[in-house]
């Protein structure tokens, strides 16, 4: 895996794959939350006024 093949036992500790994966998990927790709340913030302001019951 990378980045552990190019420069062996130099990412034992910071920087394995695994701790990347990590990051990129986080980063695509937070972008979901940004999305849900520009989702949510929409419902509420532009279609808030508006009975969908109706």
């Amino acid at each position: 895996r990378w980045p552990e093949r190019s420069a062996p036992g130099a990412f034992d500790i910071w920087g394995s794959s695994h701790q990347i994966f990590h990051i990129f998990v986080i980063l695509a927790a937070v972008t979901h939350f940004y999305g849900m709340a520009k989702a949510f913030d929409y419902h509420h302001t532009i279609m808030g006024s508006q009975c969908l019951m109706d």
